[in-house]
């Protein structure tokens, strides 16, 4: 016959096990409702003594061939209706990005390094940050906090809905292996990979929580949301990767 304090202690430890139980269970069960497929066969990267620097490409011919046109594809498995918000002109945002990894799926560290600038094209950028005080302004007359302005913009321009089983296909541009220019113009530093090789893979991440926009969308946008039984995608989606193949310019 068990003690008091036996039967306590297997009491707890039933308990805690169903409540396992329970939790790997909703795990297992929780099935993703949206399939993220990269359709590339490849991703292609140029390697040549010209581009040692990483700064910028040398020629028209070199930037031609580090150029991709990344093809994927979202399904809507689900039976709800789902909203996303994927900046396909940029492939370096918070919440949608790709990443590299190697052949043991080690992941490499993109390279970023500070640069002075010493010849910026005044009247370039002062035409920019006109054409950025009028959309703030727009912005600010409707409403939307100054804080809000650029990601409500985002949510305008690039947000979409996909029904149950509806599917979307998108494209975006990737050069490798310097992802983004020196660019004087826009004042942008370089942003590049040192050592892709054959055998490094390619996937793509995209992540989005209701909370981050929760108040960053008005409240009519919200009421019109529910109105018609759409609901933000929350979560993580990673795409199947894709092989990278090295072209050597001196071949």
């Amino acid at each position: 016959m068990m003690k008091k304090n036996q039967v306590k202690h297997l009491t707890v430890c039933i308990i805690y096990l169903s409540i396992l139980f329970f939790v790997s269970c909703k795990k297992i069960n929780n099935k993703t409702e949206v399939k993220f497929e990269l359709l590339n066969s490849k991703i292609i990267t140029i390697q040549n003594d010209s581009i040692q620097y990483l700064r910028r490409y040398s020629d028209e011919k070199e930037k031609s061939l580090s150029l991709n046109i990344l093809k994927y594809k979202i399904t809507n498995t689900s039976s709800k209706k789902l909203l996303f918000v994927i900046n396909f002109d940029e492939l370096n945002e918070d919440n949608f990005y790709f990443q590299i990894v190697d052949s043991v799926s080690l992941l490499k560290t993109p390279n970023n390094p500070l640069v002075n600038f010493t010849d910026v094209s005044v009247p370039y950028l002062t035409f920019k940050m006109y054409q950025d005080s009028i959309k703030k302004s727009n912005y600010l007359n409707m409403g939307i906090k100054y804080k809000n302005i650029e990601k409500y913009h985002k949510y305008i321009s690039y947000s979409f809905i996909l029904n149950p089983n509806e599917s979307k296909t998108l494209q975006s541009l990737l050069s490798l292996p310097i992802v983004e220019e020196l660019n004087l113009l826009t004042h942008s530093s370089p942003y590049y990979f040192k050592n892709l090789e054959n055998g490094d893979r390619l996937f793509l991440t995209y992540e989005m929580n209701f909370s981050d926009y929760k108040d960053v969308l008005q409240d009519w946008q919200i009421e019109e949301l529910k109105k018609n039984n759409v609901e933000f995608f929350e979560g993580r989606l990673t795409s199947n990767s894709v092989p990278i193949k090295l072209i050597n310019l001196k071949d």
